[in-house]
């Protein structure tokens, strides 16, 4: 009589425990679904994120490119007259503190016009990118080589201890600049430079003035029979009748 009540006390644990088990069951289907979604959320985060910080370096190289082009010429990577000016202000301030000497040169090339009109704007482009070059193997590392536009060039001097050493410098240009440049196609250009320069503070003690004076002194270089170098003018000298 006892076996019969304990299959009905079996039964009725079993009927009991189906909903307990139907709920574990939905509960860890639900808790893998949000697991789930969780883990796609947070991937989707992630996802975004790392792309912020893609689009945030692009940015900075784009501010970095532009910054870059704003003070530098095109096509030779030079700085141009902008990062020039600065360079230049920068140098007289630091002459002016210290009681040193500065120095500009401004050159023009002699005998560029003829091989750009001859072969080719872009004969001469590469020409210019040439120049550039010499140019810049011709003076220090602290020193600033520009292109102004066209053929024009200045160059800063940051520290000169006399005048025998902007001379020097001159004759360095003048000298690389003589030498045959070979160019695409089997060009040969031959050409060379009319340089002008003014010496701070003997000369003037402002940019302006300085630059003024040493464009002067490149004419009259040029007028003098070019491929030559021309000191500007003493700032006290009486004029020219």
């Amino acid at each position: 009589q006892g076996y019969p009540l304990m299959v009905t006390v079996g039964a009725s644990l079993a009927e009991t425990m189906v909903p307990v088990l139907q709920r574990r069951t939905r509960y860890l289907a639900t808790a893998g679904c949000a697991t789930a979604v969780l883990l796609a959320f947070a991937a989707l985060l992630l996802w975004v994120l790392a792309g912020q910080r893609r689009v945030a370096r692009a940015l900075q190289a784009s501010e970095a490119r532009l910054a870059h082009d704003a003070r530098h010429d095109a096509l030779t990577g030079l700085p141009n007259r902008v990062l020039f000016q600065d360079r230049f202000t920068q140098v007289l301030d630091s002459a002016r503190r210290h009681g040193r000497h500065a120095a500009v040169l401004y050159l023009d090339l002699d005998g560029f016009k003829p091989v750009n009109d001859q072969h080719g704007h872009a004969t001469g482009d590469l020409l210019l990118r040439q120049v550039a070059q010499r140019l810049q193997a011709a003076v220090r590392s602290e020193d600033t080589v520009s292109r102004f536009g066209g053929d024009e060039f200045g160059i800063v001097l940051a520290e000169v201890a006399q005048p025998q050493d902007c001379e020097q410098v001159a004759a360095k240009v003048l000298a690389a600049l003589a030498q045959p440049f070979e160019l695409e196609g089997g060009v040969t250009a031959r050409i060379s430079a009319s340089v002008g320069a003014a010496l701070f503070p003997d000369h003037g003690h402002d940019m302006t003035t300085l630059v003024s004076h040493a464009d002067t002194a490149m004419y009259a270089a040029k007028n003098a029979g070019r491929n030559r170098f021309s000191w500007a003018e003493p700032a006290n000298a009486p004029p020219r009748s």
